[in-house]
């Protein structure tokens, strides 16, 4: 079913310009985020482990390769990770896989955080 206010083309136009249709925006956003939830909770914790490990084994790596003193903390690994996605994004902004990849590096970096609530 297309979206009824752009029918389908994911823009409308107004005073002759092209602008994201406001619906299919959303509708993406909450797409992407939910994709990005179901991929860090189930397939690539299966496949990977959990964050906490999987994210210290690539430290750990990265360490050795960069001939640092210090560990690498899990939350740098997911800033890291990140800047990978970005950097990708340069060359092709389209591609939503990247964006939904970025959208799960971030809530994973944030699971290390105690906001105090």
């Amino acid at each position: 079913m297309s979206c009824p206010e752009c029918g389908g083309n994911h823009y409308i136009v107004k005073d002759g310009a092209k602008h994201n249709c406001p619906r299919c925006v959303t509708e993406v956003s909450d797409d992407v985020l939910a994709q990005a939830e179901d991929l860090i909770e189930h397939d690539r914790n299966d496949i990977y482990g959990p964050w906490h490990l999987n994210a210290s084994r690539i430290g750990d790596g990265w360490k050795i390769i960069l001939k640092l003193e210090r560990q690498i903390t899990n939350e740098e690994v997911a800033l890291m990770m990140d800047w990978v996605k970005s950097a990708r994004l340069i060359q092709t902004p389209d591609h939503i896989d990247s964006w939904r990849d970025k959208c799960g590096y971030s809530a994973l970096g944030a699971r290390g955080i105690d906001d105090g609530s």
